[in-house]
């Protein structure tokens, strides 16, 4: 049950915050990620140039937050997953592959703002990073798993691996993102089988 807050200056608060974000998602969408001001977004929200600031360190920050929303929908990917065989795993890596192309495609617009502010913020950049080493952790931790079943070849550097499928399914989350043509069937087919079964046709 939750429990609702009733101190009024919490409400506050958190109604400044969202007017906030608001504003800067509708300006971040008209005008890009570098053409605006912390000045600007103040004025659209309709709070004082001190307050944003009790809020968010930038405009910077601020997108960070903005993000952030849209990334809680890949947490549900970041679910404890034990392999029980190889048509299983590949069932797995289509339906994940898809949402996060999805995720791209539903976000494209505040997406390409924070693909631009990479350029241009320092805290974007790290925020990226961060959590792509993230998503690397996880699949490497995931691929070990696999390996140790008995699943994966010996032979493979988990590692070097998981680069190849985190890096690879980057690339094309960005490419949905700056809308490229995307086929999502062929990509969500070819690319869990190019790892499971590899490229070259068997003699």
């Amino acid at each position: 049950m939750t429990v609702p807050i009733t101190d009024g200056r919490k409400l506050r608060a958190m109604k400044n915050r969202k007017a906030i974000l608001d504003a800067a998602r509708e300006i971040f969408l008209e005008k890009g990620f570098v053409n605006n001001s912390m000045l600007e977004i103040s004025q659209r929200a309709g709070v004082g140039y001190g307050t944003i600031y009790t809020h968010f360190r930038g405009k910077d920050d601020i997108l960070r937050h903005l993000i952030d929303e849209i990334m809680e929908d890949l947490e549900k990917l970041v679910t404890p997953f034990v392999p029980s065989g190889r048509d299983q795993i590949k069932e797995k890596h289509e339906k994940d592959l898809r949402h996060i192309l999805n995720v791209a495609l539903k976000n494209r617009p505040i997406l390409k703002v924070a693909f631009q502010a990479y350029g241009h913020s320092e805290l974007i950049q790290n925020y990226w990073d961060e959590l792509f080493g993230r998503y690397l952790k996880i699949a490497e931790n995931y691929l070990r798993e696999a390996q140790n079943m008995g699943l994966i070849r010996p032979e493979y550097d988990i590692s070097i691996v998981s680069s190849c499928i985190v890096f690879t399914i980057k690339e094309f989350f960005w490419n949905v993102v700056l809308g490229r043509e995307i086929d999502f069937d062929k990509v969500c087919s070819n690319v869990p089988a190019i790892f499971m079964h590899g490229l070259y046709r068997k003699d």
